[in-house]
């Protein structure tokens, strides 16, 4: 059945906690990451980005599998993870909801749409369930400007296709379709609006090249909708090289991008797009998408922008990324266009060398790039200059007696060490960069990184206070902003190049 829950309480990170202790702590590559969490490598290459980066890391095709959702800071520290035996996708910030989104299944059929507050606490569950003939859909979840939600199905129907050429051969008399449908939800969580790709899109459209099976023959195989300015909506038919605009009230098709039937021709991009994820209508007025390039003589994948022109019926290519054509994806991807100074790519199936994140500035120059562990993924990644307020612990290092200990205050339920120690304070001899997490929401929130020199004050005594290193905030003991300093009572300066410097007042 599709069904719609609300007001769920939260088991309060209680599933996330077992599967810590039941897994040592592995460092890899140059971020601290607990070992509940895939190991990455992030590049900073130049200024310009300074927010955040949302991923949702799992193992293509394994079951029972960890996943994590992750927050990253401008820098590539862990601000935010939570982890499952399921995997998840599409984890993003709702920016006009002050929420956070994501959904997750395991390809029976059975999906969940969850929404999480400022806080990072569960607020509701879209349920779409496996019926006979139609099934939940994992690839969206979209936040509608009405206050809806849409979200995806897979209507199944028995067709004879056998009087069709499909994927350059014969169709099949009993070719078992599996379509494209979408539910639209009121706040309510009634079903209000429905849509099947079957009632305006035949199998026949289907492109050679992609897995024709008579058990389950994927023909449409949507994976984004968006909202355009009018309100209608936004779609991309992977399995058609189509992205096509739907109206809203009579789920007709108001004109199609690519595909075989495509209105628009393609000037000055002639291989155009293929098998593409992730289309959108941009703040600048042009239509933007991933394009795995699926179908190009030379296998490559890109971010591309079109400015359309629906009186002539062109599609003009006015922006691309295409790494130098060296970055292949065969699947999966996402691409980001929302704010002035950046973009954001999500490479989605991509392995090492190739990253899995880049983001870009203006004039396509990388600004921040991600390497995730080589068999992990992240179907999209985002990233958004301010998200709700993250309350990150500051680490307090003190030295007494010959004895250095790095410590938070002991009002936490749980602490995860980048060490894997579980306590409130653990002692350090060996330099390095230190992080701990504690219980916040669905998951664990993350320090700001400490960086260990031997002593409590060695990164400032031995790099001194250049003119680039200024205070970056001044906190109280529990990490929280002061905006004046009370007598007689302890606080911690913080500086922009990561040290602490805790104050005693007598």
């Amino acid at each position: 059945m599709l069904g719609y829950v609300t007001n769920m309480k939260s088991l309060k990170c209680l599933f996330t906690i077992l599967i810590i202790s039941s897994v040592g702590f592995g460092q890899n590559y140059n971020r601290p990451v607990p070992s509940a969490v895939y190991p990455y490598e992030f590049q900073s290459i130049q200024s310009g980005f300074d927010g955040y980066i949302l991923t949702s890391a799992y193992l293509f095709g394994v079951q029972n599998q960890l996943a994590n959702l992750c927050i990253l800071d401008s820098n590539g520290y862990l601000v935010w993870w939570s982890a499952g035996l399921e995997y998840k996708l599409n984890f993003k910030y709702v920016e006009s909801e002050n929420m956070y989104s994501y959904s997750s299944g395991q390809g029976s059929g059975n999906v969940h749409h969850y929404r999480m507050d400022a806080g990072l606490n569960l607020v509701d569950t879209i349920k779409v369930l496996f019926e006979t003939n139609e099934r939940g859909d994992v690839h969206e979840f979209l936040h509608a400007s009405n206050g809806n939600r849409l979200v995806l199905t897979q209507p199944d129907s028995t067709m004879d296709l056998s009087s069709y050429m499909i994927a350059g051969a014969p169709g099949y008399p009993n070719t078992d379709v599996r379509a494209a449908g979408i539910r639209e939800y009121d706040a309510q969580g009634n079903v209000v609006w429905t849509w099947n790709s079957l009632d305006h899109i035949h199998p026949s459209e289907f492109i050679q090249g992609y897995p024709y099976n008579t058990n389950k023959f994927d023909y449409a195989h949507v994976n984004s909708i968006d909202e355009d300015l009018d309100g209608n909506l936004l779609m991309s038919f992977r399995h058609l090289d189509l992205c096509a605009k739907i109206d809203r009230i009579t789920g007709q098709i108001i004109w199609r991008l690519g595909g075989v039937n495509s209105d628009f021709t393609f000037p000055n991009d002639p291989e155009r797009h293929s098998g593409q994820h992730t289309f959108r209508r941009l703040k600048n007025g042009n239509y933007g998408m991933f394009d795995n390039g699926n179908q190009k003589t030379n296998q490559y994948s890109r971010i591309v922008e079109y400015d359309l022109d629906t009186i002539n019926w062109t599609a003009t290519k006015v922006d691309e990324y295409d790494a130098n054509e060296a970055n292949y994806c065969p699947g999966q991807g996402s691409y980001q266009n929302e704010y002035p100074n950046y973009k954001c790519i999500g490479w989605g199936n991509a392995r090492r060398p190739e990253p899995s994140a880049t983001i870009l500035n203006n004039v396509n120059e990388v600004l921040r790039e991600i390497y995730m562990k080589d068999t992990a993924i992240s179907y999209r990644v985002h990233a958004y200059p301010q998200i709700s307020d993250l309350p990150r612990p500051q680490i307090i290092c003190e030295t007494v007696s010959g004895v250095t200990t790095l410590s938070l205050d002991s009002s936490y339920a749980y602490y995860l060490w980048s060490t894997g120690e579980g306590t409130s304070t653990i002692e350090v001899t060996t330099p390095g960069t230190y992080m701990v997490w504690v219980t916040y929401g669905e998951g664990m929130i993350g320090s700001f990184p400490f960086d260990f020199s031997g002593n409590c004050n060695a990164s400032l005594d031995e790099e001194g206070l250049h003119e680039e290193v200024e205070v970056e905030g001044i906190y109280d003991l529990l990490g929280r902003p002061l905006t004046e300093i009370a007598p007689s009572k302890p606080y911690i300066i913080r500086y922009t190049n990561g040290t602490t410097e805790r104050i005693m007042q007598f």
